[in-house]
């Protein structure tokens, strides 16, 4: 529906309030074409499931103007919506004008209360008309059930020998399986039950490959390598049947600022977002974290680089968008009076898209003392598996523990799922017990989670995958 309201310097705007129902969330947004040199694009609920009360949401706002630099926002809410003590409640500011276009949101009981952010060039002459933008929320009880899921895992399947570095993604039709091998990197093709379905193909021939990262966008595969001696990095895409197209990227040669073994790769569905690891010891002893480079899906170059070191945490991280915001689940530093000198956290780092940190400090999602460190190894590491399944609200990640009795490479893989509202854990799963397995990745399809990894049992690297078949309740 639409309504005409007038605005404080004369004119005329329209008022376009679009009413839709998105799980419990209802979402109201609300136009101002006289106040056209503030647009307000976005407004946006993670996660989005049932609002708890007590339990932390984000708000998060995305806006521009045509002749101003800086924006403010500014965060309230209303509750009691649709009752008759709706007029009567007050607004509570939650975050009061500032540069900062998110806030955190906790409401104080079951109920539907409105959210609204305003937007505005300078706090201090606030215009009396619009723009603003609003949603309504309907909040849950803190005890209400939510849903949640358990996994039934099945037989492991060998899918190539000599091989490891293994990535997995789905074109709509195979499962594609991407794998090192004699320093090169190949692909082969796969049906759901991981029967090959194709010969595998080799898609580099540099002899120069050391791990990889693949993703599959709008159709088209995206690949990025690092090189022996870990101080480069290189891009490439292939189409739907496999092939190059476009040439190879240098994201990065001859680094002495991060190391190319440890890359993160993921899309929001419209840019690439490249991630290089950046160790403090290499950076003037600042945090480590990763440099963040972007790119079109033409692979051209986007912005600035960013450093996205706020929180500081160890190598063999993955980076997974889960709108709006990216989820980078990775080993921490060593903590504090640990058993041994390798043992870590495993902790979720948040970031918007501008690649602003969300929250003061990193979450943890596994404490070391899940595990038992019986001799000097690398502890919780590779965190390499990472997905997010929409329908029950859950993070699923999957990670070595190393504790050196097979080798600095070699442990079991664990997979832990975490309701993506409150990162409680509901299921825990052990991938492989080998002692010599590592280098999980992720993929979610319908109501099956696959997953590959390497193992060195026989002394030479296999690539397995398997498939856990998921019940949602």
């Amino acid at each position: 529906m639409s309504a005409k309201h007038s605005c404080s310097e004369g004119n005329s705007i329209t008022k376009q309030i679009n009413f839709f129902l998105l799980l419990t969330l209802s979402f109201f947004s609300i136009v101002a074409t006289c106040r056209a040199d503030v647009n307000i694009t976005s407004l946006s609920i993670s996660p989005q499931t049932p609002v708890q009360a007590g339990v932390p949401v984000t708000v998060t706002a995305g806006a521009s103007s045509s002749s101003a630099d800086t924006l403010y926002y500014k965060f309230y809410y209303r509750g009691n919506y649709g009752t008759a003590e709706y007029d009567t409640s007050p607004w509570i500011t939650v975050q009061g004008y500032s540069t900062l276009h998110y806030a955190q949101y906790n409401f104080p009981a079951a109920g539907d209360y409105i959210v609204v952010v305003r937007v505005v060039e300078d706090p201090s002459n606030e215009p009396q008309s619009l723009p603003i933008t609003g949603q309504v929320i309907s909040v849950i009880d803190s005890d209400t059930e939510q849903s949640s899921l358990t996994l039934t895992k099945g037989s492991a399947v060998e899918l190539a020998s000599s091989s490891n570095f293994a990535g997995i993604v789905f074109d709509g039709s195979h499962i594609i399986v991407s794998y090192g091998k004699q320093n090169d990197l190949f692909v082969r093709s796969f049906d759901t039950d991981f029967q090959a379905v194709s010969e595998e193909m080799q898609i580099t021939s540099v002899a120069d490959v050391t791990d990889h990262k693949h993703i599959y966008v709008n159709n088209e595969h995206y690949i990025i390598y690092s090189t022996i001696g870990d101080d480069a990095l290189y891009l490439f895409k292939l189409d739907s049947n496999l092939q190059p197209t476009g040439s190879v990227v240098t994201v990065t040669e001859d680094s002495t600022t991060t190391k190319t073994n440890d890359m993160l790769l993921a899309s929001d569905g419209t840019t690439l977002f490249a991630g290089q690891y950046r160790p403090s010891d290499l950076n003037n002893f600042e945090n480590s974290g990763h440099l963040i480079k972007r790119y079109d899906t033409n692979l051209n170059a986007l912005a600035a680089d960013v450093t996205a070191n706020d929180h500081s945490h160890v190598n063999t991280a993955s980076l997974i968008f889960i709108a709006p915001y990216f989820y980078l689940i990775a080993p921490s530093t060593p903590v504090v009076n640990g058993l041994v000198d390798t043992e870590r956290d495993l902790i979720l780092v948040r970031y918007d898209s501008s690649w602003t940190v969300i929250g003061s400090s990193s979450l943890t999602l596994v404490e070391s003392s899940a595990h038992t460190h019986t001799s000097n190894g690398d502890g919780i590491w590779m965190s390499t598996g990472a997905a997010y399944d929409t329908q029950s609200n859950s993070l699923l990640v999957g990670y070595t523990f190393a504790d050196g009795a097979q080798g600095s490479d070699n442990g079991n893989i664990y997979l832990r799922v975490f309701n993506g509202t409150t990162l409680a854990q509901t299921h825990f799963d052990t991938i492989s017990s080998s002692g010599h397995a590592n280098r999980a990745h992720f993929l979610l399809v319908n109501d099956t989670l696959y997953v590959v990894y390497d193992d060195n049992t026989s002394g030479s690297p296999v690539i397995y995958g398997l498939k856990y078949t998921i019940t949602r309740f």
